[in-house]
């Protein structure tokens, strides 16, 4: 019987395992708890100026074309783990998922969209194949008596009435690729996200950047020309139990600072920070390229308030007395957090976590990518392909 493997999560370092095991002649059972495969990183913007700034944005595209034409994955969408134990040395899962969208029979025309008024129906990344619901947002799972969508629907892709699918797979191995959660800047009340509309996350602005072409990120017309950025908002933090730095917040930030006067020269850019971390392939160049075009004040902002504009209140940064200083746009660069799914995946799975809530692997189940901790693109997916052929090897090592 040819080996078999499950890769749970579909981000980069899923995708990443998923196809170096592929080419090892593994079977692969790639389940996405949602309606589509790329994680985070499909919904980023690709950050070149007049030259490549390798932010890696652009493999998430060509990694998720790569897998959906691999023949021994099997992609498993809107699809979870329900159930999970070991027998004679291999794995027995119990998969569900999720049929009120069918993949299958959506042609993603965009009617469902339209007649939605929450907007819980939405195409996760420019990529996927079929739309995917926003249980958040959804009236239905919410309680409440609502069918617009379904209705709207000409394939009849989408039925809240049609059960969920449960069966069984047999594999040899595991990697856990679950991923991670940005973190939540509403908690951060002072810096006033969720208060002031024009207080925003770096995803945020990454996928608004994604959808236009200039920086009208509001889509009314309005064009921020002074920018705030704040780093390491939910890392470094002793208060919130982060206290390791997330490895991406300056690196994104910065790009899309310098992505932004790209497209709109006149723009003017303060980073409020406590360090830079310069490390990863080609970032030096672009800090340096930024000390140039922007300012840099090191220290975090006690406070935000007032709307149009904002006032950012610094006590005691960088030695000055307390001063207020204004911006109509503020982006928070928030870090990396353990995906809230980890405490169930560490027990379906029999997994420890560390202190912070990252997962860590065991024999025969391996973790890969920011389920272990953070990283990039370009690391999650090199991690997965290194976890992947880790496990070929130990699998290869077994069988012999």
């Amino acid at each position: 019987m040819k080996a078999s493997a499950l890769v749970i999560g579909g981000g980069p370092a899923g995708i990443g395992a998923a196809l170096e095991l592929a080419a090892a002649g593994i079977k692969v059972y790639l389940v996405e708890k949602e309606g589509a495969v790329g994680g985070w990183g499909a919904r980023y913007v690709c950050k070149a100026t007049d030259k490549c700034r390798q932010c890696s944005a652009c493999l998430i595209p060509e990694k998720i074309q790569e897998v959906y034409q691999e023949p021994l994955v099997e992609i498993l969408t809107n699809t979870q783990v329900v159930g999970f134990a070991e027998e004679a040395g291999r794995f027995q899962v119990r998969l569900q998922r999720e049929q009120t969208l069918d993949p299958a029979l959506c042609n993603a025309c965009g009617k469902c969209l339209e007649a939605c008024p929450r907007g819980a129906v939405e195409r996760l990344n420019p990529w996927a194949v079929a739309y995917s619901i926003d249980k958040e947002k959804c009236a239905v799972y919410a309680g409440e008596n609502c069918d617009l969508c379904a209705r709207a629907c000409p394939t009849g892709a989408i039925n809240f009435q049609r059960p969920s699918a449960s069966w069984d797979v047999s594999v040899d191995l595991v990697v856990a690729a679950t991923g991670h959660q940005p973190f939540d800047a509403r908690r951060k009340y002072r810096l006033g996200y969720g208060r002031f509309p024009r207080v925003i996350t770096g995803l945020e602005l990454e996928e608004a950047l994604n959808r236009i072409e200039g920086i009208d990120i509001f889509g009314d017309g309005w064009k921020p020309m002074n920018v705030a950025f704040i780093q390491c908002v939910g890392s470094r933090d002793v208060q919130e139990g982060a206290e390791y730095c997330s490895r991406v917040c300056c690196k994104y930030a910065l790009r899309l600072a310098g992505l932004m006067r790209h497209r709109e020269p006149q723009t003017q850019v303060t980073f409020y920070y406590m360090d830079i971390q310069t490390g990863g392939k080609g970032f030096s160049e672009v800090y340096q390229d930024c000390r140039e075009h922007f300012a840099f004040v090191r220290g975090i902002p006690a406070k935000i308030d007032g709307s149009d504009p904002l006032k950012l209140h610094l006590d005691g940064v960088s030695g000055q007395s307390f001063t207020t200083r204004e911006h109509d746009l503020v982006v928070l660069s928030v870090g990396i957090t353990p995906s809230p799914d980890n405490e169930e995946i560490a027990r379906l799975l029999t997994l420890n976590r560390d202190e912070h809530g990252f997962l860590k692997g065991r024999e025969g189940v391996y973790v890969a990518g920011t389920a272990g901790g953070p990283r990039d693109i370009s690391e999650s997916l090199a991690h997965g392909m290194e976890t992947a052929a880790k496990a070929i090897t130990k699998l290869e090592g077994r069988e012999g």
